[in-house]
């Protein structure tokens, strides 16, 4: 198959948005997908003869791989260099989720808000036009609130007394909150599209996409820009796959795979991990050294953990990190999503696993893509089973032609529980074969 048939690149016309400039020939090419990076981005090196001479910042492309669509973004540079002997244009550009990267929030009222209506408030200057839509995955089972007992509560003061000459704390009243059903029929659950944000408000200045990180790690949720330019808030689908024959990669080099590449660190990684957060609405908010709520979190792996003849734990070393979390943590579930999703990222992040494949297609015609999973048999580094392709990469050069590198992680460590549901026993034993570098 030509080069050609690979990638094309359309530019929109900036005097009549109708209009779509087609480049089709390159020198080499990179085309990156990561749904841990902000944004997805290319770089474009065209022949000589197709130099478009109109192009400028900021001018809306789309990418395709054959006829699917990869990227919808814009320009970001564009680098030239001219001598008697060679010339040579590079392209460069990102995502549309650049806009939300590089432009700073206004300071919002949070409290009638959700994480949709957040997101919506995030991207409403550039949509329709350059994001198109916003995708939630609505009414997740993690993302359901614990039913609760209801309970009496005294209201409290503080007031000088002059015997001791120190503030004390008055009870001035006592009045009784209403239990809370749990679960989907809670009347306070509505789904994260109407499901209000636990937060009140927001400090003007902060990246947009900060912004709505940090809500959606506290609904155990990610979010990655589609090919489309649709944002997407939601979880990996691990039950997605590729339907591909297994990658193999064996000790003789053969096998359906190029190259295999992997690193294990322990470096910027802890054994446990303590989180300590102010909860909002309490006495201890008055003073903002109190903390009232802490988790503690344990990486399981085999850095700091062996496993004994009856499959218990026993240290092997001992590194502890203490984060506090700065902004308010209304309930210890919110910390504990919080406390796992760091640790379960901290681990993934010393996970290094590239895969090179020759072309941009597995075996069963399906171009590589994010977000499915793919069966691995690498006798090389005794790595098997499924994994969670994190990242992809469509790459092509004079030397080895088109060829993809895939980044993979473990299937079901990255934000694969119902924080909820589960208990700490529950998910230890979960992670302790999961997480085993």
């Amino acid at each position: 198959m030509s080069l050609d048939d690979y990638i094309r690149l359309e530019i929109e016309d900036r005097d009549d948005p109708t209009k779509w400039i087609q480049i089709d020939r390159w020198e080499d090419y990179t085309i990156t997908s990561n749904l841990w990076e902000q944004c997805d981005s290319f770089t474009l090196r065209p022949t000589p003869d197709l130099y478009p001479q109109f192009l400028a910042g900021n001018q809306k492309v789309r990418i395709w791989c054959e006829e699917a669509l990869q990227i919808t973004g814009k320009t970001d540079d564009r680098d030239s260099s001219s001598s008697p002997s060679s010339e040579s244009l590079n392209i460069g550009g990102r995502d549309m989720a650049a806009f939300l990267v590089d432009s700073a929030a206004d300071p919002l009222d949070l409290t009638k808000m959700t994480l949709a209506s957040l997101a919506h408030e995030m991207c409403d200057p550039w949509m329709p036009d350059w994001i198109t839509s916003v995708v939630t995955d609505n009414a997740p089972n993690f993302y359901r609130l614990v039913g609760k007992k209801g309970r009496y509560t005294q209201d409290t003061i503080r007031v000088w007394n002059e015997t001791t000459q120190t503030y004390e704390d008055k009870t001035v009243g006592k009045k009784y909150i209403r239990g809370v059903k749990g679960g989907r029929s809670s009347p306070e659950y509505r789904g994260v599209d109407q499901d209000r944000i636990r937060s009140t408000s927001t400090d003007g200045g902060e990246r947009r996409w900060d912004v709505l990180d940090e809500h959606a790690k506290r609904v155990a949720c990610a979010m990655w820009m589609t090919s489309d330019a649709s944002l997407f808030i939601g979880r990996p689908r691990y039950d997605e796959s590729v339907h591909e024959p297994s990658l193999t990669y064996k000790l003789n080099g053969s096998g359906n795979v190029l190259e295999a590449n992997f690193r294990a660190s322990c470096a910027e990684r802890f054994s446990d991990w303590k989180f300590l957060a102010q909860g909002s609405g309490s006495k201890a908010t008055r003073d903002a050294s109190k903390i009232n709520h802490k988790i503690n979190v344990r990486d399981p792996g085999s850095s700091f953990f062996a496993q004994d003849a009856d499959g218990n734990l026993q240290r092997r070393c001992y590194v502890p990190t203490t984060i506090r979390v700065e902004k308010g943590c209304h309930d210890l579930n919110l910390l504990r999503r919080l406390a796992r999703g760091r640790m379960e990222r901290s681990a993934l992040q010393t996970f290094v696993y590239t895969l090179v494949v020759a072309g941009h297609k597995s075996e069963n015609g399906l171009l590589w893509a994010t977000d499915c999973c793919v069966d691995v048999q690498d006798e090389k580094h005794g790595i098997t089973g499924a994994h969670y392709i994190i990242g992809r990469d469509f790459r092509h050069d004079k030397d080895r032609g088109p060829y993809t590198t895939l980044h993979l992680i473990p299937s079901g460590v990255w934000l694969a529980l119902d924080h909820d549901e589960i208990t700490d026993e529950e998910y230890d034993d979960y992670m302790r074969w999961k997480i085993w570098w």
